[in-house]
């Protein structure tokens, strides 16, 4: 979840970065609804990151 903010820290660690974690947050949440069965992935894998979602949006939200 926080991988847009460790990035941009890498190139910018002078930065005000109060509000990136929020927008790691609102990112990796968009992302969920990506239609994942588009990718090119084993259905038992969708369904493995379908049944994890809900733990990962709580543990996103708490991080806000």
């Amino acid at each position: 979840m926080d991988t847009l903010t460790d990035a941009y820290l890498a190139h910018r660690p002078a930065s005000r970065t109060s509000t990136l974690p929020a927008w790691d947050r609102r990112t990796a949440l968009r992302a969920c609804e990506y239609p994942l069965e588009t990718l090119p992935l084993a259905a038992a894998k969708i369904t493995s990151m379908r049944a994890a979602y809900p733990e990962f949006a709580a543990a996103a939200m708490d991080k806000l």
